[in-house]
């Protein structure tokens, strides 16, 4: 229980915790044309800064620790799912966080959402903010990726989950396409005024629509839901632990 649980945090702050370690990689340029950090402005980037060199120094360990260590050990754990099922099932309740949320096909796509996590956190951090459409084209290529894989697969075990996966990805590839419309050219004879009017009202349209379908969709899927429950007087359960013989008990009464 101790191992899923913690996997199970682990897993959900991948992204957030992965940002965090290339805290150290964010300069932005000032004024003068030197570069400060953006967690901490007064350190200087990239000129030789003690303070820097150790950020850098702390950063690239806690990148080897945290998001490579956890990616490579789920794919290990993954490769071995196999000789887990069938010489120690105990395992498959300790790796739950793994394996639970797919299918038996597509047991190890923890493994995929991972290195998906780990290349919008690298691509959001690592690369120079000032060429965002390099960014935008490299998340849009990403997404679209993972996108094409998720549909062929449809990893999740339940159905509903492989479409409201796929909504949101599309909903930030459109969000993608919205912001890369409205950056500012390199041209200096245009006056660059940011996202314009028609695009700002267009993207807030957008946006209400893919929450008011989010919120349709989950109705409806509670709804279902609750008209298909079933309730019984009595469940026979043929579990091949203490249950079979309550089962049996309950079969002669």
């Amino acid at each position: 229980a101790f191992v899923n649980t913690s996997g199970i945090i682990v897993i959900t702050l991948y992204t957030s915790l992965s940002l965090t370690t290339f805290a150290a990689f964010i300069c932005f340029e000032q004024p003068d044309g030197s570069f400060t950090n953006s967690v901490y402005p007064s350190v200087e980037c990239w000129a030789g800064d003690p303070k820097h060199s150790a950020m850098l120094g702390i950063s690239a360990t806690f990148i080897v620790l945290y998001p490579v260590a956890i990616l490579v050990g789920t794919v290990v754990v993954a490769c071995y799912y196999w000789k887990m099922l069938l010489r120690d099932p105990t395992s498959m309740r300790r790796f739950r966080f793994v394996f639970g949320r797919w299918r038996v096909s597509a047991f190890y796509f923890q493994s995929v959402r991972l290195i998906r996590n780990l290349l919008i956190a690298a691509i959001s951090t690592l690369l120079p903010y000032d060429f965002p459409e390099v960014q935008i084209t490299l998340l849009t290529l990403v997404l679209a990726s993972f996108l094409t894989v998720q549909l062929l697969l449809r990893p999740w075990r339940v159905q509903g989950l492989n479409f409201v996966d796929a909504g949101l990805t599309v909903a930030l590839l459109v969000l993608l396409a919205i912001m890369g419309a409205s950056l500012c050219g390199g041209v200096s004879t245009i006056v660059c005024s940011g996202m314009s009017e028609p695009l700002s009202v267009l993207s807030t349209v957008l946006v209400g629509i893919a929450i008011a379908v989010g919120l349709v969709y989950a109705l409806w899927q509670w709804r279902r839901s609750m008209q298909g429950s079933l309730s019984y007087d009595i469940f026979l359960s043929h579990h091949s632990g203490g249950a079979a013989v309550t089962t049996r008990l309950v079969k002669l009464l």
